[in-house]
This record gives C-alpha cells, structure tokens and sequence, in this order.
C-alpha cells in the first residue's frame, strides 16, 4: 500500500464526502493546529484513520482506502458502501447503508469489464427480475435496482451469518437433524420459487445462507430459469447465448450437464440431495478428477455410501438423501414440497419438532418449524399426520426400500424386484449397466443380481425353496433404454467439454497472435 501524506489523506477525505462537512471541518482544524504548534506533532495518516475509525465515523474498509489515497466508489446511488462482502466470478457483494434511512443492505455490482460480455448483463437483469418476484421467509429478498455512469447493480436484504459451506468448513460435517432442518427451510424456499415458475439451476451449500436465528435464506438467482413467458414460450438464458452448461459440476443434476436450458424443477431437487450429502459428509458426492470427469460421475456412477461414510447416521434420511440424487428425474421426488414435508416427517420422528410447538431449539438455537409460512406448515403437518407416524421416506431401490404409499394417500409405487434376506431383510435387485463392446453387435448388457445384504444368501419372500422373483422382458427393455440415455448424455457432456476446450484453446491463440 502506497503511504499517503496527512494532507493528501485529509484532501481524499474531503472529497470522498464520507464525513458530514462540519465533522470534516473541525477534524483539519484540530491537525492543523498540532501542526502548526510543532511539524513533529502533525498526526499521522493512519493514526487519524485509526481516530475515524474508533468513532465510528469511518468504517475500517473506508479507511484502508483512504490510505490508500482513493476517493471514489464509496456511493452508489442513494447507498454509502461501508465493507466488501465478497467477490464471485460474476458480481462483488458489498456492506451498504442508505443515506437516508440508515438501513443496511447488500448491494451485488456487477464490474464495468462483464457490462460488455456476454450473458452477464442480461443474467443480471435475470437475476434483479427473478428476485423481485419472490417474497418468502427463506429466500434473499431484493429491494432495489439501479445503474449509475455504467455500473449495474442489486440492493437485497442483508443477511448477517454464514453459508453452509463456510458452516461445514469451520465446523465438519452437521449433526443429522440439524442438516435435516436446514434442507427442510430450503426446500420451502425453492418450492415458492418453482411455483413462481423459476428454475434455480446452481443450488449448492454456498448459495444457501444462515442468519443468526437459524433461518435459511436463498440467494443468487443468476441462473434462475424461468419456466413459462409471456406467449407460453420457454425462456433460458443459456439458449439465447449458446451456453449450454451452467451451474456448479459439484451439484449438477445429470440433465443438466448435458444442456441446461432443457431441465426443470427436478434438477434443484437433485442439486439440494447433494447439499444434503455434503452438510451429512463434509465432502462433495464427486470430489476428485476435472471438471468434466465429475460431471460424468453425475451421470453414470454412485457416490459413496453416506452409511460407509458416517455409519450412525439414521437410515431414512440416507434414503431420502439418495432418492433425491437419483439419476432419473421420474425416480426423485417430485416437488420440493414433497421434500419439505419427508423433511418434516424425519424430525417429527426423531422427536425434533412437532407443528408450531417444535423442539427444533434443542438442535439449533433460535429455530423451529414455525418459521416456516403458516400455510405451507399447516398444510405439510396435515399431509404428513395423515400419513401415519409409521410411513417411510419414500421408495431407494438401490438400499433396499420397498414401495410406500405416498403422504398424500394413493398408490404405493410398484417395485422393480425383490428378495428378501435369510433376516427377513428386503434386498432390491440393482441392475448393473456395462457399455458398448461387451455384448454382441453392440447392445448394452443389462444384468439384474440381488444386492448382497451381509453374509446371508438371498431367499424368496416365501421360502427359502422357492424360485426369486424374475424380471419382465419389458423391464429389461426399460433398462436398456436408460442405459442408452445415460451413455449419450455421457458422450454429449464430453463433446460439450471438449468444444469448450478447443473454443478457449483458439481464443488465446488469437489473442497472443
């Protein structure tokens, strides 16, 4: 940092227009009094920085700028800036106040260099749009939008705290119930927004705040995608600019790592199941190899085991967690109000909470259920009390879970296949996917075995005499077809990646040409 002198540093402080002005003006007659008395005695630049700064009449980010001989960019619009937040790949966060009402906020600008790139005036535009049409308890409400001498940028309310990534890097991986519940909040929050017609598209632990009462709060909207315009016609972003993947490969929905622009509301589900799996592990479901090689993870492989990972976690939450990261869209849930209420129903069960009279304080201080809008909870409570405290998360073929009836009464899903162990266990039969070239003319090979359930054999249901049960030629046939999904969503998140590669790869031979 370049040492400013004390007259150069009271001169910046002038025309900063920090200070109201007879403040300013009795402060230079104090330091030219000193200095007139003695040169020696002249205060230093940083002592009276330091002065400012204990009156609280200068913040400590102002006054490392003022040192650093700036005068500008400490308003925008009707908003003095008082600290950095942050800075993003799109936008930086700052502290603000208005000048005003004194109320502070968080204000996103976007920098003068993106003005001209590509999507991002318009995804900020996006954004601005897409947050001043929600209003709900756990998402980021935004209060105002402006441009001054071409900086663009968003006021939102100011969330005092901390995200869940910042939570679990301090902290280590969430107690169950206190992940549960912060998964339930923020599936309320999306469930508003899907109804609105928005589509998140990056739902990830950073983009999900706590405020000091607990509260989960949903922010950046950037990527949102609005479901239905004007006319009924389809609106994305990524579509008008030609980008088709966006998002963050650590919690990408499979969908959506081929094309963005296509996906819908089962995409956050399946990127809230991997915030879920990071706040119960500490870690990423994909945590190793390249950008591309995790999002090919997303499409074609299973994480590890959460059970493997964390063996005293409760088992119906591990379920539900892996029913939402399923690879199908169909075999997730398939609202967020769904999630919310199986939420819900995990900690009524595991005596948290309980309708407007929860417990949740037990597991996180200041917090309960009845945060939650009143008709969304009442409505949840009712759908889940008329379920029965007995009913299960909902149907993991992959663990083992049999078919239920839904929270909402109807047909319980039917089964692809099942044994049952010596125990008396269920053991789903999971198929296993090889691709091309290890089957004749090219076919995938779909074979079907009982997941192993221990040292104990598989048996039939009935007895342990009788056949087990087999899979339907039409079964089979879905299979194949699933598989042949997956290997050209594989194969397009490759080529996806790899024109990307060479596009970059050209740009900058261009620009060092």
């Amino acid at each position: 940092m370049a040492k400013v002198s004390t007259q150069r540093f009271l001169g910046c402080l002038e025309r900063s227009k920090l200070l109201e002005p007879a403040v300013l003006q009795k402060l230079v007659a104090q330091v030219n009094k000193l200095s007139q008395a003695s040169p020696q005695k002249e205060p230093s630049p940083e002592k009276i920085a330091e002065y400012l700064v204990s009156k609280n009449l200068l913040t400590r980010w102002q006054a490392e700028k003022l040192l650093e001989g700036r005068h500008k960019g400490f308003f925008l619009g009707k908003y003095k800036l008082l600290d950095h937040l942050g800075t993003g790949g799109m936008s930086s966060v700052y502290l603000a106040e208005h000048v005003l009402m004194k109320r502070r906020v968080a204000i996103k600008v976007l920098p003068h260099r993106r003005v001209g790139e590509s999507s991002y005036l318009d995804r900020f535009y996006r954004e601005a749009q897409a947050a001043a049409a929600l209003k709900h308890p756990n998402i980021v409400m935004a209060h105002d939008f402006g441009e001054e001498d071409g900086t663009y940028y968003l006021v939102m309310e100011y969330v005092q705290g901390q995200d869940l990534q910042e939570m679990v890097k301090q902290q280590g991986p969430l107690a169950p119930e206190k992940a549960a519940h912060y998964i339930y909040q923020a599936a309320l929050g999306l469930q508003h927004a899907h109804e609105s017609g928005m589509v998140h598209r990056d739902v990830k632990p950073g983009n999900l705040l706590v405020d000091a009462s607990d509260t989960v709060k949903v922010l950046d909207l950037g990527l949102a995608r609005f479901t239905q315009e004007e006319g009924g016609e389809q609106a994305s972003l990524t579509l008008e600019h030609n980008e088709t993947v966006l998002g963050t490969a650590d919690y990408l929905a499979p969908e959506q790592c081929l094309n963005s622009h296509q996906v819908d509301h089962r995409a956050d589900i399946y990127s809230l199941g991997c915030t879920l799996y990071y706040l119960l592990s500490g870690r990423p479901p994909f945590n190793e190899g390249t950008m591309a090689q995790r999002m090919v993870q997303h499409v074609n492989q299973q994480p590890p085991d959460l059970l493997e990972l964390r063996p005293e976690l409760p088992l119906e939450l591990v379920k539900l967690c892996r029913r939402m990261m399923a690879k199908q869209p169909e075999e997730r849930p398939q609202s967020m109000q769904e999630v919310a209420e199986l939420l819900l129903q995990f900690l009524q069960q595991a005596g948290v909470g309980s309708g407007s009279s929860g417990k949740l304080a037990s597991v996180v201080p200041g917090s309960g259920i009845g945060s939650a809008p009143g008709g969304v909870r009442r409505r949840v409570v009712r759908k889940v009390r008329r379920a029965g405290a007995g009913a299960a998360l909902g149907s993991d073929p992959q663990l083992g879970q049999t078919a239920q009836a839904p929270p909402g009464g109807g047909e319980p899903a039917e089964p692809l296949a099942e044994t049952r162990t010596a125990a008396g266990e269920p053991s789903s039969l999971a198929p296993t996917v090889s691709l091309p070239g290890g089957s004749p003319e090219g076919e995938v090979a779909v074979s079907v075995s009982p997941a192993s359930s221990g040292p104990s054999a598989a048996v039939p249901a009935e007895s342990s005499g009788a056949e087990a049960p087999r899979v339907s030629a039409q079964e089979v046939l879905a299979r194949r077809r699933r598989a042949r999904r997956n290997q050209l969503i594989v194969l397009g998140v490759l080529v996806v990646v790899t024109l990307a590669a060479v596009g970059a790869a050209v740009g900058v031979l261009m620009y060092a040409s």
